[in-house]
Order: structure tokens, then C-alpha cells, then sequence
């Protein structure tokens, strides 16, 4: 196993913070790779496995993440560095068959924030040429409000 996803619930941490079954904590664990292309390169990646959205404020029930894609390739303002563009579809309460699609992420392990949502992916496996793509994505749904998931993303 190259990468594990989790989303922990319905309990308390080491701080005192308290979630409900709608609520949670999540992690994408994997064995890191480093992943360069050369300027005429790309990687497809394609939805592996995937938590269920959660509302941060546990209001909501958990929904599904429906599908999610993305392109990596190298980033054109810095060559020895790769960015991906990722599309992804969620539904969580009221808000059914939502697209979202962002451009040009970096990888690594800082946080992306374009408009309203903040992404941040990352690769694992143990194959730089057929690497796990492994995001989290806190975003701001319109009815259901601020909601969180991770995925992988199988890519070649």
C-alpha cells in the first residue's frame, strides 16, 4: 500500500476538542516521492479512493466526493518544479453535484489558497512515474459552508 486515507470521528483529542459523527479530523499518509517531468511531460490522474466531505461545523451529514481528476505538469515559473491543475465534483447536504476546478496548485506540503478554497496535495508511492496524488481539500460550499476531504489520485 502506497498511501492511506483516513477521517477520524465522533470523539476528542489530546486538546480537548471534540467532533461529532458528522464532524472529523482527516490525514493522507504516504511514502513521499519526488516527481520531476521534463518540459514536454504530464502526468493524468484519476480519482482512487476519497473520504467523505465533512461540515466543519458538523451541522450537515458527511456527503460523497464524486469524481476528481487532475493534470501535473512541470510549472512554467519554476522548471524544476511541477503544478496540477485539479478538478473535483462533491454533493453534501444542500448542495448537490458541485464542480470545482483550480489551476496551476503547487505540490508540497504548504497550503494553496485560490478564492475560497485551499488545497494541498502532495505525492506518494513508490513509483515516480506512477505516483499517488494525495489532497486535502478545505472549501467553502454555499449552502453547507466550510467543508473539508482528502483524496488520492491515481496518476500515469
Amino acid at each position: 500500500m502506497s498511501h492511506k486515507i483516513v477521517r477520524w470521528t465522533n470523539g476528542h483529542d489530546s486538546r480537548g476538542n471534540t467532533c461529532n459523527a458528522n464532524q472529523g479530523r482527516m490525514w493522507a499518509l504516504g511514502t513521499p516521492v519526488s516527481v520531476s517531468l521534463a518540459a514536454n511531460q504530464s502526468l493524468t490522474c484519476s480519482l482512487a479512493a476519497a473520504t467523505r466531505p465533512f461540515a466543519v461545523d458538523g451541522n450537515t451529514a458527511p456527503g460523497a466526493l464524486t469524481g476528481a481528476s487532475a493534470k501535473v505538469y512541470p510549472n512554467p515559473e519554476l522548471p524544476t518544479s511541477v503544478v496540477y491543475d485539479l478538478t473535483f465534483q462533491y454533493s453534501i447536504g444542500g448542495d448537490t453535484q458541485r464542480n470545482v476546478t483550480l489551476a496551476a496548485l503547487p505540490v508540497g506540503l504548504g497550503m494553496s489558497r485560490v478564492s475560497q478554497y485551499q488545497v494541498m496535495g502532495q505525492f506518494g508511492g513508490a513509483d515516480a512515474a506512477k505516483p499517488h496524488l494525495l489532497v486535502a481539500y478545505p472549501v467553502q460550499a454555499p449552502t453547507a459552508g466550510a467543508i473539508a476531504g482528502v483524496a488520492a489520485l491515481s496518476c500515469s
